[in-house]
């Protein structure tokens, strides 16, 4: 039995963990305020999920590199989703960067081609508070109305707002996952404050379309 919504885990070099939670599972929420914050070192989930990480690499053999390792947790404890050597996807490599000054990508592509990624163990982090990424909700049609970047942004706490969409685009019905209007990052001072903030995020956000 799932307890807790799906944690993802990207490192560079295999010693170099970031751990997020999603705010829900991604599966069957397109139409929702999808997304993940990165886990303060002091959360009691961050041992444990480094631990197994590191037991997934080993056990692949890779020495070095980057990978996207899903877990859940479950009465027994945690147990392996999924395991990739690529970068995570949606807004999670940005807010690294924005939490740590760490270019996933580009670790990814520099230990690719066998250059020095320039990490090999615990960074610290840029800002105290927690960074999230949001992903806005999405539904078919033509866009008709949408929020701008500095509607969002008058949320507190947003660090950035990025829309990809626009009045007039018209939004496929083949919806994926990674579906998104666009982007918005957050800097809260704690897991309470990052669910407080999507919540208002909710009530600013607007998204209207028509049928195609």
């Amino acid at each position: 039995m799932v307890l807790k919504p799906a944690l993802g885990t990207g490192c560079g070099q295999s010693r170099l963990h970031r751990r997020l939670r999603y705010f829900m599972p991604l599966l069957g929420h397109t139409d929702d305020f999808t997304g993940s914050y990165l886990l303060p070192e002091d959360s009691p989930d961050v041992a444990a999920i480094r631990a197994l990480h590191q037991a997934a690499v080993d056990a692949l053999g890779l020495a070095n590199g980057v990978t996207h390792m899903e877990v859940f947790k479950t009465c027994d404890g945690f147990v392996i989703g999924e395991i990739s050597c690529r970068p995570a996807g949606g807004g999670i490599v940005d807010a690294v960067k924005m939490q740590y000054g760490v270019d996933l990508w580009r670790v990814f592509m520099d230990t690719a081609l066998g250059r020095s990624a320039g990490v090999s163990g615990p960074v610290a982090p840029l800002r105290s508070e927690i960074v999230a990424n949001c992903d806005l909700p999405v539904r078919p049609g033509r866009v008709v109305r949408i929020s701008t970047p500095e509607e969002l942004a008058k949320v507190p706490d947003v660090l950035e707002a990025r829309m990809s969409t626009r009045v007039g685009d018209v939004i496929s019905s083949r919806l994926h996952s990674a579906s998104t209007t666009g982007l918005v990052f957050l800097a809260a001072a704690d897991p309470q404050l990052v669910a407080k903030r999507v919540e208002e995020l909710s009530r600013v956000y607007v998204l209207e379309v028509e049928p195609v």
